[in-house]
This record gives C-alpha cells, sequence and structure tokens, in this order.
C-alpha cells in the first residue's frame, strides 16, 4: 500500500473477494449481509463505506503508522480491517461459534502495539484519522474517505423525509443515498428509544424488541421500490411491539407516534398500515394531541 493509497482503492481490493465469500456465500454458505439489503458488490461496496463512517462504529489502529486499521460495528456485529497487501476484508463473524472473536483481536492489538495502541469508541473512520493526527502529529498512512464520509450526515441534516424516501425509492433504490437515509432514519429512532428507556418510560427489554423493527424497517426501505410493500408488515410488527407495552404506552402516549417508523405510503396518501394497533393506542394518542391544541402532534415525519 503505497503513501496515496485511499480507504477507496483499498476496499476496491479486496470487494471482489468479499462478496464471493460472504454475500454469494461461498465461505459460509449464505449471505452473511441479506439482512442490510446487500445482495450484489455495488451494494457490499456501499454498504463498507456507510459502515466506516457510521456513528457508532469503532475504529483502530492495528499498525503504528496506521497503514493497518480495522472497525467493528456492535449493533450490527461487522467487522472490516484495512491492509497493505489484500486490501482488507468485511464479514460478520459467528458470535455463537466464537464469542470472543473480537475481544480476542482487541487484545492482540493491545499487546502488539503498547503504548502506541489508539480506539476511538465511536465515530469510525472520521473521528479515526482526528484521533490519530492528535496522538502521533500525522495523518495516517492510509487516505481519507472524506466524500463519503459526509454522506451520513447529509442524510440526517438535509433530506426531507418525504422528498428524501421519494427519491431514494424511486431514482435512488438501491444506492449509497438510500442506504443512508435509511440507515439515518433507524439511527434517529433508535436514540430517541434509547432516551425513553433512560428516562424511564419504556422498559429496558423493549430496546431489542424495537431493534427487531427497525432493522426491518432498514431493509424493506433498501428493497422496497413499489413504496408500499413491505411498509405494511413494518407498521403492523410496531403496532404488535406498542401493544407488547401497554402500561409504558398508556403512560407515555406520545411515544406511540414518536417512536413510529416512517412510512412513506402514510405520508403520500394518509393510507394508516398498521392494522394492528390496539384501539386503546390509537385513542391515546387522540387525547394527548388534543389535550394540546396549539401543539403541533407527534409524528414520525418530524424525525
Amino acid at each position: 500500500m503505497s503513501e496515496k493509497t485511499t480507504i477507496e482503492q483499498a476496499v476496491e481490493r479486496f470487494l471482489d473477494h468479499a462478496h464471493e465469500g460472504h454475500v454469494r456465500g461461498t465461505r459460509n454458505g449464505y449471505n452473511e449481509f441479506a439482512e442490510f439489503g446487500v445482495e450484489n458488490a455495488d451494494q457490499l461496496r456501499d454498504f463498507i463505506h456507510a459502515t466506516l463512517n457510521d456513528p457508532e462504529t469503532r475504529a483502530f489502529i492495528t499498525s503504528k503508522d496506521g497503514s493497518h486499521i480495522s472497525f467493528y460495528n456492535d449493533r450490527d456485529n461487522v467487522f472490516i480491517a484495512i491492509e497493505p497487501k489484500s486490501g482488507g476484508t468485511i464479514h460478520r463473524p459467528d458470535l455463537e461459534k466464537y464469542p470472543d472473536y473480537f475481544d480476542n483481536k482487541l487484545a492482540s492489538w493491545k499487546a502488539q502495539l503498547g503504548d502506541n495502541f489508539l480506539e476511538v469508541k465511536s465515530g469510525g473512520l472520521p473521528a479515526l484519522q482526528e484521533a490519530f493526527t492528535e496522538k502521533f502529529g500525522h495523518i495516517m498512512k492510509v487516505g481519507p474517505l472524506a466524500r463519503l464520509g459526509q454522506a451520513f450526515d447529509i442524510a440526517i441534516d438535509v433530506a426531507p423525509r418525504v422528498l428524501g424516501r421519494t427519491f431514494k425509492f424511486i431514482p435512488l433504490a438501491g444506492t449509497a443515498a438510500t442506504f443512508m437515509i435509511a440507515r439515518a432514519e433507524a439511527s434517529d429512532l433508535r436514540e430517541k428509544a434509547y432516551e425513553a428507556v433512560v428516562d424511564g418510560k419504556l422498559p429496558d427489554g423493549a430496546l431489542d424488541h424495537y431493534e427487531g423493527i427497525l432493522r426491518m424497517h432498514q431493509l424493506q426501505a433498501n428493497l422496497d421500490v413499489s413504496i408500499i410493500g413491505h411498509e405494511v408488515e413494518v407498521q403492523e410488527h410496531y403496532a404488535d411491539f406498542v401493544a407488547a407495552y401497554p402500561d409504558a404506552f398508556k403512560q407515555h402516549p406520545e411515544l406511540i407516534e414518536t417512536l413510529e417508523p416512517p412510512s412513506l405510503a402514510e405520508d403520500l396518501f394518509g393510507q394508516e398500515l398498521d392494522r394492528n394497533m390496539p384501539e386503546w393506542a390509537q385513542n391515546a394518542v387522540a387525547v394527548h394531541n388534543t389535550a394540546q391544541p396549539g401543539t403541533p402532534a407527534f409524528s414520525p415525519a418530524s424525525l
């Protein structure tokens, strides 16, 4: 890997190998990334770039000059390594067979580098690049990924919800923009759910339950170009989620709409897809919104 090697070039070096082994399944016999809507090499490339820049991704240097770097996203259980010769790899460790997979790697890196070891616990590649420069006084040997590093923030900050989803479902379906907008939506909802648990509004166990709904929402947002399609399934699973925690949602009815995954069909056509929503929940939302005249109703469109 030369002084001018970029992250993009490193990813291209291992993309075909990773696609063959971990998407087409020649290594383990199945597509490790199917739940994220990754079915081909282009989608895998987009997924790699998004993970490298995901605010929840942990990042590490595994050589002092920064030519070897690694990443791990606990939420998605995705491991990425950038290396000089092969370019690197991406895969999802089998945590049932190897529950200490990542801890063992972490211990090895720490033993190898000693005081030169560097970890950033969140922020992915952008955070690692900044921390590396601060620690060693020069940039990492491997080059930046600045262009895509900004895309996730753009998805959150400047894509209007309905407009963004309209574009992504029609001309941008299956692209990096599609993926990042969907991930931004999921990230925002996840944060709101976490805050609700911290504030005592939802029980701890609700987070794992809710995570399954977010994964489903993220998958359909990347695959479903028919606009409605699997949004019905997502909304009905969300209705089941609300029904599973009646005490919490009855006490805090604003959460019912605050945590509802966005639905393009509902936004554009006013079509209610959550037919399983219990009657008490619908009444609670109506009472809550009526009780606050002049205050905008809680709506997923405001997320």
